[in-house]
């Protein structure tokens, strides 16, 4: 008597059927990562495009205006944010206090924020900003000095004379599988600000 066979093999419908789902999750991979990708160029392009909003306004009020950008700690997954602020006082002012850095610390500390010589550009942004997911700031560079900033605060000043901090802000993604990077580079005497599909250093920006 011939023994029965137990080990029998995968059908044709249910090898399609495995192939289909597979294909599924492919294309719904893909399609999250082309959706992912296409919305941090739009912020890159859209924080790009503030700058010159900015330039405008430091010289029609003839005030410094500033980006102020929250990095946090470093390696962290901490929320990233940027605002932008004006100086109370007519001219050029270099140095002063964030009301918004201030009642975020004062928040921590649970103290009261202190006077600030800068408020926030609320015709330029209501409220901070925060970096979308999947995007992070990596480091902001800066003319004036001698180290990238990786945590803590960074401050790129619009002067009413329309000249604007020569710097760098580098973006990296975080989502993606082969993780892309980007700067936006502040050009000290136009003020434009050109957005790089790569990581650049200040330095080498426009000696290129």
């Amino acid at each position: 008597m011939t023994p029965l066979n137990h080990n029998k093999g995968f059908t044709l419908i249910e090898i399609m059927i495995v192939l289909a789902i597979m294909a599924g999750i492919m294309s719904l991979s893909v399609n999250y990562l082309v959706s992912s990708n296409r919305s941090q160029k739009k912020f890159l392009h859209q924080f790009a495009l503030v700058s010159k909003e900015i330039q405008s306004k430091a010289k029609l009020y003839n005030a410094t205006f500033r980006i102020v950008i929250r990095l946090g700690a470093e390696d962290s997954d901490e929320e990233q944010s940027f605002w932008v602020e004006r100086s109370r006082v007519a001219g050029v002012l270099l140095e002063g206090e964030s009301p918004i850095k201030d009642i975020l610390e004062a928040k921590e500390d649970n103290e009261d924020s202190p006077p600030s010589d800068f408020s926030l550009a609320k015709k330029v942004f209501k409220e901070p900003q925060i970096i979308p997911k999947g995007l992070r700031i990596s480091s902001v560079e800066m003319a004036t000095a001698k180290a990238e900033i990786t945590e803590g605060y960074a401050y790129i000043y619009f002067l009413p004379q329309g000249l604007v901090d020569e710097s760098a802000i580098h973006f990296k993604s975080t989502q993606l599988e082969v993780q892309k990077h980007w700067t936006i580079a502040f050009h000290p005497l136009t003020g434009k600000a050109n957005t790089l599909p790569k990581y650049i250093a200040l330095k080498d920006i426009y000696s290129q």
